[in-house]
């Protein structure tokens, strides 16, 4: 389920689930990053799963305070998410649900009535990714570069929310040049922080792409 912390569907889903309501597997994956409020919420969902998710939409109780870099980081991976999930999904709602019916991928957008859709869904796989400790330790060996430079791509690649395979994705391109801030050895492979967008509210949203893919104006 891709949903924000502000959306009341979201919140009776979740209770819904933990109640023992929906027979299958949730994964829930926020994008909402308005409020600072929020911003903490993602980055606790993110960084402590189930209770992070328990303390958002079941307790109602404020989230921990994180680094703000580290908060920067998630806020910064859940929106180039969004934007990458947009194209695909033409409209992204609150909340978008994306399940396997058993017979290939089936994506469901949008909210009705549970009756209307739970008797196919399936569990969604794999756990969760740990980000805990290897978000702090990205950061703390992140070098910045001495001077900001341009930098374009080798060939057709895609900008990441964070270097990690299973990160989501920002499209693909082959033409358009970025700014480069830093870059970081992260799991055996150099990674080029750029800026990647500016968000609605005109903030710097940073990216990352493999060093591999990148060639210096």
């Amino acid at each position: 389920m891709i949903g924000g912390p502000w959306c009341p569907v979201c919140r009776r889903s979740v209770n819904e689930y933990f109640d023992g309501k929906l027979k299958f597997e949730l994964r829930f994956v926020p994008f909402d990053a308005v409020q600072m409020k929020h911003r903490r919420q993602m980055a606790d969902i993110v960084l402590n799963n189930v209770d992070g998710i328990k303390r958002t939409f079941v307790d109602n109780t404020p989230a921990p305070s994180f680094p703000p870099q580290v908060e920067k980081l998630i806020h910064d991976a859940n929106f180039i998410a969004a934007e990458g999930f947009k194209p695909r999904f033409k409209n992204l709602a609150s909340p978008t649900f994306v399940y396997d019916d058993g017979e290939g991928a089936a994506i469901f957008k949008g909210y009705k009535p549970w009756k209307d859709f739970t008797g196919s869904l399936q569990s969604m796989g794999s756990e969760i990714t740990d980000f805990s400790q290897e978000l702090d330790r990205m950061l703390s060996e992140e070098r910045k570069l001495d001077s900001a430079a341009l930098v374009g791509f080798r060939r057709t690649t895609a900008i990441h929310a964070l270097p990690h395979s299973a990160s989501a994705s920002l499209g693909c391109f082959d033409t358009q040049q970025y700014e480069a801030v830093a870059e970081v050895r992260y799991q055996d492979t150099d990674w080029i922080k750029i800026l990647a967008l500016f968000s609605t509210q005109d903030e710097p949203v940073y990216g990352y792409v493999a060093a591999s893919d990148m060639v210096f104006a």
